[in-house]
């Protein structure tokens, strides 16, 4: 996947929706959007600092060996009550091993970099998204759960300011 194979009005309704929102919606609201939405699809962070991916299964579902078996696992994380707390928890985590892997991937990209000098952040922003979808490893971008995260991680971005995970301008 590439920036030319994801829809641009849809890149357009979420950068639109993050920068309209990001100051009205708590952290931890976003937190708890971005962990649920994780959770229901079987995902979570990838602590592993030299994969430069960002999510990993939480438990595989070998759906060809154990068609049964699997397709009740998968069934039962799809459709479980998820506690606000755990779904918090597991956003954090997900924030924080982005922050960490997004160094490289955004940081790491002298056309978004050059944006984010030059105070172009919306601009800076529709790069920035096909970055994070690519390390996070999805597809079905239309999905509800993927918005959500995009969303989610687009207003975290916008409330930590993007240039200060890049370090920009911090070297006077």
């Amino acid at each position: 996947m590439d920036s030319t194979e994801i829809d641009r009005d849809q890149l357009g309704i979420w950068i639109d929706s993050a920068v309209k929102n990001y100051d009205k919606v708590p952290k931890k609201d976003i937190y708890r959007n971005i962990g649920a939405s994780l959770i229901s699809m079987g995902l979570e962070a990838d602590h592993d600092m030299g994969s430069r991916s960002l999510l990993k299964e939480k438990q595989t579902f070998n759906f060809e060996e154990k068609p049964i078996d699997s397709t009740n696992r998968f069934v039962n994380t799809i459709s479980q009550e998820i506690p606000a707390e755990n779904a918090e928890k597991a956003g954090k985590d997900f924030w924080e091993i982005f922050k960490k892997k997004a160094k490289d991937n955004i940081c790491g990209n002298s056309g978004i970099v050059k944006l984010l000098e030059d105070k172009k952040i919306n601009e800076a922003l529709e790069k920035i998204v096909p970055t994070v979808l690519i390390a996070m490893g999805v597809s079905g971008l239309g999905a509800p759960v993927i918005t959500v995260i995009a969303i989610g991680v687009l207003m975290l971005l916008l409330k930590a300011g993007i240039e200060s995970l890049c370090e920009l301008g911090s070297t006077s």
